[in-house]
Formats: C-alpha cells, structure tokens, sequence
C-alpha cells in the first residue's frame, strides 16, 4: 500500500480487537470491539446502542501484545444500531505511538492483501 505518513491519518483499517469503555463518568466498563481503526478513530460494535456526541474513555486489547492502548477521552460521532463511529480526542504520547506503531505493523502485514491504488484494482480486473 502506498500511503505517505500524512495521508496515513484518513486510512481505516479493518481490524477487529477487543475494547473495554466506559462512558462519561460511570463506574462499570463495558466491552465491545473494533470494526476498524485508524490513529483518530475507530467503528465500536456495541451491545446497546450509544447515544451521540457521549464521551467515553477506552482501553484496545491488541492481540498477543501485554500493552493495551488507553484512549483518555473519544466521542460518539455517529451512531447506527450497535455500532457507532468514534473520534479520539485525548491519549497520552506512549498511546499515541502505540497505535501507530500497531497500525504500522498492521499494514506490513496486510500490504499483499490490499491494492495500492485504484488503478491496480481496474488492471487486476482485466484478463
């Protein structure tokens, strides 16, 4: 995938992990997990639907990683049933470089998977 580290904000990926949160200033967590996810946000699935514009604060569980990833404070952008569009706003510097690096790691993994632009998808297509 050819993507320049600027550009590289706007690209959701498709992944799915765990995630604990817990909104506005309740006591209990709760869990659900990515749809996708991106260094400014992510799809939440959910078990009730969240109501917009709801702080939450978040925790990802990357897989076989003991380093979870804190998002301090994030907002309910959109809603549709279960799943729900949220924006980061707040998570710490360690965070932060966490998930990109996670993110990075990600790509490299998948770059095969993927096409690098629209044009490879139209000549992938053709016999």
């Amino acid at each position: 995938m050819n993507v320049t580290s600027e550009h590289r904000d706007g690209v959701r990926y498709p992944i799915q992990l765990l995630a604990s949160f817990t909104v506005g200033n309740t006591e209990g967590r709760e869990d659900g997990f990515t749809m996708d996810l991106s260094p400014r946000g992510c799809c939440l699935s959910v078990k009730e639907p969240l109501p917009l514009w709801r702080s939450l604060s978040l925790v990802l569980r990357p897989p076989d990683d003991d380093a979870t990833i804190a998002i301090e404070r994030a907002e309910v952008r959109w809603a549709m049933g279960n799943r729900c569009g949220i924006e980061f706003l707040s998570m710490s510097r360690t965070n932060q470089d966490r998930l990109r690096r996670y993110l990075v790691e990600y790509e490299a993994l998948h770059r095969d998977d993927q096409f690098s632009s629209p044009s490879d998808l139209v000549t992938a297509k053709r016999p």
